[in-house]
Formats: structure tokens, C-alpha cells, sequence
């Protein structure tokens, strides 16, 4: 009797491994959460339900799943033992407390959910207790008034596999936050700190995290003293992220860098310090890749030089966003940059309120820039000297070639952002209005070469004589100017 041969969509090991092709959430740039498909393939068979259910069950998010229909309670918590990343964030309470999760990698807690219901402590450790030799990442914010943060959760026993670690909002007094992270201290790489309260000078003076590659700090509108000398721990950190607040001692972090890190490569400060404190701390760092930066007024001398003096041969991205208006001497100052940095690849400058189009060209475009592999420039801010008609295809004075006198201020106020890209005779226009998509007519705009192109014929448009500048730069893949962006094909 002839035996049936094993069909391999039959078999648990196939089925499970064919499971984790299947998306469960879409590609937007702030992702949902769609696991429909999934859940459609899980019907296919009782060993396809089988195979797929852990998979279809490893994610859970209150914010994803909580605010919109979803499973009943009781089935999530059926299935809770499948989930492998948890996050509290949405979560009422009483369903966070029956929750089974012990085969957790990451998660996320806060001791804060609605309108004043909190999760209980209780609840957050056992979650802790529960998956001590499995956590990989961990995230404990407290309440919005600090608690004491609770040691022993943490540390009795260690973490075994802990790689990151995001604390918000906690007392920490006593040392405690020292001794959190000195019992993981020989797995964490990434290191989220955020409004600690209660550290002193000397917490960290025992203290080495020899694995820690990136570190971001958030100061508070409450004194910190000390939690600039996390740097003094982390010798072998790459990336640093800053949000910064009243009482952030940019003198004492320029210190620490310049003593303690000496493989810094990339610097992000997402909100604005003074200049001065600004260039203190990019002075300090050893050559850069890149950085990123929210400043008062841009570009300053002192930054500028601060740049230039340490980074000239390393920085390959330059991203400055600035929260007052910027002066014409930031032009000046971005010109340096471009003619020194002959690494670069990527320039975002936003903030120019001050500066016209004439100040871009005379200061930017007066000679060759020195970052011939530039590959992203963005320029925002800067006051345009003339708009560019954009008017929809089927209009008769499209046909004509003569352009309507209400077409501009429609076209300034409603396009949120026009694409321009190369075809193989002219270049098309393509507009984005009030989230619908249409087609412009061809402009003046051609094309000189397969890669290259340039602006208007009249040479007093700055984007025209900007493209023509960029000749040179066959690496050019992107241009934003004041949220027009430019695509070369």
C-alpha cells in the first residue's frame, strides 16, 4: 500500500516560517496596525491556526488596538502568553492586570493611562518578573509626578539579555539609577534617559557600561545635577541625542565628550540651546558623520566655526532647523560649509525668513562647491523673488501658453508639495492639492543632459541658476527648495 506523501504546506515548521512574510502592518510613514491578511491565512487549515496564531498574537499595542474594534478582552488574554512585544500606552488597567505575558522581548509600560486610571505597580513589576531572562528592550515610564523608582524590580535578579533601556519620570535618589544600570551593564547598547530626579555629582563614578553605543538624554525644567556624567560611563558611544531644557550644562557635557568619548560619530540636539552652549559641544566631539541641530538663530559664527574646525573631513550630514528668524549672515556661513566639507552627502538648512533668493545666489552660488558627492539638498525658509505658474493641464490657457492672474495665489497657498522629475523631453510637474493629485502644464523647465537639469530661462530664478550650479554633482539625487521638491531621474 502506497503511503501519501507529506504535502510541505502541511508541515508546522513551513506553515509558521511562510507566516512571517506576511505584513501585519502597512507602509505609511506612521504604520497601523493591519494584520487582516494574517488573519485570513489562519482559517486556511486547523494546522494553519495552529502555526500562525503565536504570530498573528506576538504584537500588542494599546494605542494600535484599544482605540478602534477589536478582539474581546477575554480572548486577548487568552492569548496573551503568544505576545512578544507589549505596550501599555492605551491599556486600561483591569485588562493589564490579567494579562499572561512571559515570553516578552520588549516592552513598554507607563504608570499614566486616560484620564488619571493608572496601571498599578504591582502590575508593571510582575510583568518585569515574569520575563527577567527574555527582555531585550525595556521601556518604565512613572507617572507624570515622579515616583520612586523601584531597584529591586529591575535588579533582584538582573536582566539577563537587556539591550535597551528607557527610563522617564522617576526618583531616583540614592544612587538608585547607578545601580539599575550597573547590574546590566554587560549586555545594554542603547541607554534612554529622561526628567530623572535626584541624581547627584558622583552617582556614576564606579560606573562603566562598556557595550553602550548610543545615549539620549532629555533634561527638564527641574535641576538634574550629574546626569551629564552618563558620559563618563559610556567610553565606546557612537550616537548621542540631546533634548535639551532649562538646566542643561552644556559646558559640563563638553567636558565629558572631549574626556570620556572618544568615538562619538553622530550628535543630535532636538531642541534649541544657545549658540555659544551649541558650539561648546560640537568643538568637543572627535570628527563627525553627522549632525543634527535645532538652534535660536541658525548658522552663528561660533557653530559655524565649531563645525569647520573639527569636522571638516568627516561630516557627511548637516541637518540645521532654526526657531527664530535667521539672519542673512547664516547664508554666509552655509556658503563656509559648502565650500569645506567636501564629505558631505546630505544638507538640510530650515529657517531663512530674512534671506531672498538674490542673498542665496550671490553668497551660495558665487563659486563651486567643495561636496561634489552631495546627494540631498534642502532649503527652506528663504523668501522666493518670483513664483513658478503651475496650472493644471486641461485649462485653456495651458493650451494658449498664457497663464491666468489668479493662478499664482492659488497655487502658493493650497499646493502642499510640487514633485518635479525628468522624462525624456521636458520636465513634468505634478501637484499635490488638498490631498488629490493632478497634472501641471510643461513650464519652462528642460532637460540638458540624462541626469541634470536646469531652472527657467531667465537667469534670475534661483532655481534655475541653482541646477545649473549643480552640474557638477552627478551624485544629486534630491532637491527641496521652500517644500518644493525636485527629483532628478
Amino acid at each position: 500500500m502506497a503511503t501519501r506523501q507529506t504535502n510541505p504546506l502541511e508541515l508546522y515548521e513551513i506553515v509558521a516560517r511562510i507566516g512571517r512574510f506576511i505584513p501585519v502592518f502597512s507602509t505609511e510613514q506612521y504604520p497601523k496596525f493591519t494584520p487582516k491578511d494574517l488573519v485570513a491565512v489562519t482559517q486556511v487549515s486547523r494546522l494553519w491556526h495552529k502555526a500562525l496564531s503565536p504570530l498573528l498574537w506576538s504584537f500588542y499595542s494599546g494605542t494600535l488596538h484599544w482605540n478602534k474594534p477589536g478582539p474581546p478582552i477575554d480572548l486577548i488574554v487568552k492569548n496573551s502568553t503568544h505576545i512578544r512585544y507589549f505596550e501599555s500606552y492605551g491599556v486600561p488597567p483591569s485588562l493589564a492586570a490579567d494579562l499572561q505575558c512571559c515570553r516578552l522581548t520588549h516592552l513598554s509600560m507607563s504608570g499614566y493611562y486616560g484620564s488619571g486610571d493608572e496601571i498599578r505597580h504591582e502590575t508593571m513589576t510582575n510583568l518585569i518578573a515574569m520575563n527577567r531572562k527574555r527582555l531585550k528592550q525595556l521601556c518604565w515610564h512613572g507617572r507624570y509626578t515622579p515616583t520612586t523608582l523601584d531597584v529591586g524590580a529591575l535588579t533582584e535578579p538582573p536582566l539577563q539579555q537587556l539591550e535597551m533601556l528607557s527610563l522617564s519620570s522617576w526618583n531616583v535618589y540614592n544612587g538608585r539609577l547607578a545601580k539599575v544600570l550597573d547590574s546590566v551593564s554587560g549586555t545594554l547598547k542603547h541607554l534612554n534617559l529622561n526628567s530623572m530626579h535626584g541624581i547627584r555629582r558622583g552617582d556614576f563614578d564606579n560606573l562603566t557600561l562598556p557595550h553602550v553605543t548610543d545615549v539620549v538624554l532629555g533634561f527638564g525644567k527641574d535641576p538634574m545635577l550629574g546626569l551629564e556624567d552618563v558620559f563618563r560611563s559610556v567610553p565606546n558611544v557612537q550616537r548621542i541625542t540631546l533634548h535639551s531644557g532649562h538646566h542643561l550644562d552644556a559646558k559640563r557635557i563638553a567636558q565629558n565628550i572631549r574626556e570620556c568619548c572618544p568615538k562619538v560619530q553622530e550628535i543630535t540636539i532636538h531642541s534649541p540651546i544657545e549658540d555659544e552652549d551649541l558650539a561648546d559641544i560640537i568643538a568637543s566631539c572627535p570628527p563627525l558623520t553627522l549632525i543634527m541641530a535645532r538652534m535660536h538663530i541658525g548658522l552663528s559664527d561660533k557653530v559655524t566655526q565649531a563645525i569647520l574646525g573639527r569636522h571638516t573631513e568627516s561630516l557627511e550630514s548637516l541637518e540645521v532647523q532654526t526657531e527664530w528668524n535667521s539672519p542673512p549672515a547664516n547664508v554666509s556661513n552655509l556658503a563656509r560649509v559648502l565650500h569645506t566639507c567636501h564629505r558631505l552627502k546630505s544638507l538640510h538648512f530650515q529657517g531663512m525668513q530674512e534671506v531672498t533668493e538674490d542673498e542665496l545666489s550671490s553668497e551660495l552660488l558665487a563659486r563651486p562647491w567643495a561636496c561634489q558627492d552631495l546627494e540631498c539638498l534642502h532649503l527652506k525658509g528663504f523668501k522666493p523673488n518670483r513664483t513658478l505658474f503651475l496650472t493644471n493641464g486641461e485649462d485653456e490657457a495651458s493650451d494658449s501658453g498664457q497663464e491666468s492672474e489668479d493662478e499664482p495665489d492659488r497655487i502658493t497657498t493650497s499646493v502642499a508639495a510640487d514633485i518635479v522629475y525628468a522624462s525624456s523631453s521636458d520636465l513634468k510637474v505634478s501637484t499635490r492639492t488638498g490631498g488629490t493629485e493632478g497634472k501641471a502644464t510643461r513650464g519652462a523647465w528642460t532637460k540638458v543632459s540624462d541626469n541634470l537639469t536646469k531652472g527657467e530661462k531667465d537667469p534670475s530664478m534661483f532655481p534655475g541658476l541653482l541646477f545649473l550650479h549643480l552640474e557638477s554633482l552627478g551624485k544629486m539625487v534630491g532637491i527641496t527648495l521652500n517644500h518644493v521638491e525636485y527629483k532628478l531621474q
